[in-house]
């Protein structure tokens, strides 16, 4: 890739918001990959404006299994992946939510529980970034820490590549506004598993972050 292409890529990329992060999760239930087509950074984009074929609503839930289906400017096309998370709400249909009343804290390993949604398919190129999209709080803002992007070769084994530190800006659904999460200035490799996750405060109100859509990026494609 030429020195020109690469500076236009960074330049796409670094319009937006910085963010995101992790959560202990289940056993893998099986691993795909996923094809980048096109050239653009873009390299995967999944739609959570529901979340996924879960329906579960209990944020104190661990281990859920859902499966996400690619937005519409996704570069392979149409289909489904396979997720897990924890402390999640799965059921809406506008959003969305990792959150709850529980405390969570950031974790390295999976099988500790905290708030943290996680791809259980791997990506077959180097990822150097990661955008939220649709960001808002819920519940009490407060209680809202910050939030995390981790990756991991193994799935067992985790490591925070970024940590997005201004959780208390975002705006609080459904009033507030909602923005984008960029995650960069990193490089998970070839074939990584990722996740994203948020601290919590431990409270008696439903609370957290939501979103609309994620999107997967990798400069080697520009």
């Amino acid at each position: 890739m030429g020195k020109k292409e690469r500076n236009a890529c960074v330049i796409c990329l670094t319009i937006a918001v910085l963010g995101f992060g992790g959560i202990a999760l289940s056993p893998m239930a099986g691993s795909v990959k996923v094809k980048a087509a096109g050239n653009s950074s873009l390299f995967a984009s999944f739609s959570f404006l529901d979340g996924g074929s879960s329906g579960n609503s209990a944020y104190a839930s661990v281990n859920l299994q859902t499966n996400v289906s690619y937005a519409s400017d996704n570069p392979g096309g149409a289909g489904t992946t396979p997720w897990t998370a924890d402390y999640a709400n799965l059921s809406m249909t506008t959003e969305t939510r990792l959150g709850g009343k529980l405390v969570s804290a950031v974790q390295t390993d999976d099988t500790t529980a905290w708030c943290n949604l996680r791809t259980n398919f791997t990506f077959d190129k180097g990822i150097d970034a990661v955008k939220i999209l649709g960001a808002a709080a819920f519940g009490t803002k407060s209680n809202l820490g910050n939030i995390f992007l981790q990756s991991s070769i193994t799935g067992s084994s985790w490591a925070t590549v970024f940590t997005y530190t201004d959780s208390q800006t975002l705006g609080v659904a459904p009033s507030g506004s909602r923005i984008i999460l960029l995650f960069s200035g990193f490089s998970a490799p070839a074939d990584s598993y990722l996740r994203i996750g948020c601290a919590l405060t431990a409270s008696t109100t439903n609370s957290g972050f939501s979103f609309t859509g994620l999107s997967v990026h990798s400069y080697s494609l520009c």
